[in-house]
């Protein structure tokens, strides 16, 4: 007796064992259809595209769960239609299929047959038939709905309604980069008479594709010292050397760029920043990011480019014999001028006089020139003016020194604009060869509407581009540049500088930036604050202090005899 209980519990412990291995066929192992409640149901329906080039006819069941021996014929309706694509996103729609007639050549996909499903003969399962249209474009995979409605009388729709997709088996186009130029140059720019130069930068795919391609362009990094492809001082960054522009529109860092459906090409306008800095010979690579729906050739997808300087050392600073003076006029603490002839206030264009005007006019010696927006020379008397809501409007946008011949931006009133007189900037130089070692803070891409914390650099690359009076060569002046502008006879008001000229500056407590990196601290540059009266020191070149600008220009100094 013991035996044959063991053997009955070796053969339970056998069968539990294959049934484990290959599983049980009675019926409480799965769900049959006849477990399904009565009525009507849509199959789910995911089918490839297919690369034919034509149509393509594919199959959809609907099944019909007939409830105990009926066999009467049952009708249903169906319809195929698009997804609504409201309230969604571009990427959302693009993946909607398009539902229209089969003579449609935008149709994705079409019903052939528009009239009743019929289950006849007691039938559990019809056939719909439905057209694609297998092209050989790459798109994203597409939805589609499938619906049931009216069905016969007493015969309830319980799956009526279906997402179908349509998965793309087409390859995503291959993006590449080409160029007009790779050696191009910086070009002076005096009154409007030569454009920057440029480049054109074509972003090409090998086929059409019928989603937005979108790719961004990735300027060289700023070069370590061990970069064997980039030398320090020698590297061009972005935002600072050259702007990258869509339709005039100025791309930031990493900036989406669509190729868009349908189209093969889009072309990108590379400009070179004419500054006036003195500086290497530039090189830069562009690399080609993919972001969406391509792929790329790793042998197209660089450039290299070559920047010529065209600034000279002798045009870099202020020449020796155009100093302005001090524009003291009075012999301080009551001396007498003629037993002290080396008196500043005895000496110089000033020399006594409350006021000097050779081409323009000024203050005790200086003599400025206003120009306007085109760099055409305004009479001294020229006033401010107002717009219709009362806000001041300065004429001209900048003055010129007849003495030393730079010429000096001139700020806006309020806080928006690119020139807004409120605005503040960080102090930033990426060219080691100028910047004392310390590079300083890029700060926000944007310089304009307000915003408050892009660099000195990005805000001469702006200017630039602008053409402020005709001109290209801005740059930020040195300390000695910046210095001329003092008038240190001021002994009222609260501005040490020529107010009349330079009224679009309401600074009296802020410092100005100078390009000149402190020699004593190189992690610091220059500045001069312009309250009464004026003084210089230097500031850190981070993320912790905020400063003024004024830009020079020094292009017309060769006009200065």
């Amino acid at each position: 007796m013991q035996k044959v209980q063991k053997n009955i519990l070796i053969f339970i412990l056998i069968t539990v064992f294959t049934l484990s291995l290959y599983g049980c066929s009675c019926s409480t192992a799965s769900k049959s259809s006849r477990d399904l409640a009565p009525g009507l149901y849509l199959s789910d329906l995911t089918v490839a595209e297919g690369n034919s080039g034509g149509k393509t006819t594919i199959s959809l069941n609907v099944t019909l769960q007939r409830e105990g021996s009926n066999s009467n014929d049952i009708t249903v309706n169906y319809s195929i239609s698009a997804i609504d694509p409201t309230g969604r996103t571009p990427e959302e729609v693009a993946d909607f299929a398009v539902v229209g007639a089969a003579s449609d050549p935008e149709s994705d996909v079409t019903a052939v047959f528009d009239e009743p499903i019929l289950f006849s003969n007691g039938a559990t399962v019809a056939t719909v038939s439905i057209e694609l249209d297998s092209d050989t474009i790459y798109e994203h995979d597409e939805k589609f709905l499938i619906t049931l409605s009216e069905a016969s009388a007493g015969v309830e729709i319980v799956k009526g309604s279906v997402e179908a997709v349509i998965k793309n088996d087409d390859d995503e186009p291959v993006v590449s980069l080409s160029a007009s130029a790779s050696n191009i140059s910086e070009v002076l720019t005096l009154g409007g008479e030569v454009s920057p130069a440029n480049a054109e930068i074509t972003v090409s795919l090998d086929k059409v594709s019928r989603v937005d391609v979108v790719v961004s362009l990735i300027g060289s990094i700023e070069p370590s010292i061990d970069n064997s492809r980039l030398k320090i001082g020698q590297s061009a960054e972005y935002r600072v050397d050259y702007l990258l522009f869509k339709e005039n529109v100025v791309l930031q860092h990493g900036t989406p760029i669509i190729v868009p459906a349908g189209a093969t090409d889009v072309v990108i306008a590379l400009e070179v920043v004419d500054d006036g800095f003195v500086e290497n010979e530039e090189k830069f690579f562009l690399s080609l990011n993919i972001e969406r729906d391509a792929i790329s050739y790793t042998s197209l997808a660089e450039l290299e480019f070559f920047i010529a300087d065209n600034d000279s050392l002798s045009g870099a600073t202020v020449k020796v014999s155009h100093v302005n003076d001090t524009g003291l006029i009075d012999v301080p603490f009551g001396l007498d001028a003629a037993l002290v002839p080396a008196v500043d206030a005895s000496n110089g264009l000033d020399q006594g006089l409350t006021a000097k005007a050779v081409n323009g006019g000024g203050r005790a010696g200086f003599d400025y020139t206003k120009l306007d927006p085109a760099g055409t020379e305004l009479p001294p008397t020229t006033p401010t003016t107002f717009d219709g809501n009362g806000n001041e409007v300065i004429p001209w946008d900048c003055v010129k020194d007849n003495i030393s011949g730079l010429v000096w931006e001139v700020k806006t009133r309020g806080s928006q604009g690119l020139r807004a007189e409120t605005l503040n900037y960080y102090w930033y130089d990426p060219n080691y060869e100028t910047n004392g070692g310390v590079a300083g803070e890029k700060g926000n891409d944007e310089c304009v509407g307000g915003s408050k914390g892009c660099s000195t650099a990005y805000y001469v690359a702006d200017i630039n581009h602008a053409k402020l009076c005709g001109m290209t060569g801005w740059r930020l002046p040195t300390i000695e540049e910046l210095r001329t502008l003092v008038d240190y006879g001021v002994t009222t008001g609260i501005l040490s500088y020529d107010k009349d000229y330079f009224s679009g500056d309401i600074r009296a407590i802020d410092f100005i930036w100078s390009s000149t990196t402190d020699a004593q601290s190189l992690d610091r540059a220059r500045v001069i604050r312009f309250s009464r009266p004026a003084f210089e020191e230097s500031r850190v070149k981070n993320i912790s202090f905020f400063g003024g600008i004024r830009l020079v220009n020094d292009s017309l100094q060769a006009t200065i005899p």
